[in-house]
């Protein structure tokens, strides 16, 4: 009994606690990023006519400008009708906010620098929140 117990403690530590694992830096999703303008590639004309599109809708072609978090669900959406609530979940290395409508997807490039895909297209840089100053 002293011998099976001593072999799984050995295996769990063996396996469990392997310091040469590469371990994945997590962070929380938090504060206020920013939209900055999203570069097409002159070859492209579908993606040129969505963004044009974009462009009428909220100029700087970026349909959502902005998007604030809260604690580990929450998102304030920036629009051009003003901010939305909705919630969010982390997935790996994306970050599906789900709205009435569909969700929005942002790839997670680091903790300051968010890719959005589809309607959310556009890179999102972290920037310090104008009313509380995160």
């Amino acid at each position: 009994m002293k011998r099976i117990s001593l072999l799984i403690a050995l295996m769990f530590c063996l396996y469990g606690c392997n310091p040469f694992t590469e371990r994945k830096k997590v962070f929380t999703v938090s504060g206020c990023y920013m939209c900055t303008k999203v570069k097409v590639s002159e070859n492209d004309s579908t993606k040129k006519n969505q963004l044009n599109l974009i462009d009428a809708v909220a100029p700087g072609g970026c349909l959502y400008p902005h998007f604030k978090f809260h604690g580990e669900s929450t998102v304030m959406i920036g629009s051009f009708i003003g901010d939305l609530a909705c919630s969010y979940v982390r997935d790996q290395d994306y970050i599906r906010i789900r709205t009435d409508q569909s969700d929005l997807l942002l790839r997670i490039v680091d903790s300051d620098t968010l890719i959005g895909e589809g309607f959310a297209k556009g890179i999102y840089i972290r920037v310090k929140c104008p009313e509380d100053n995160n």
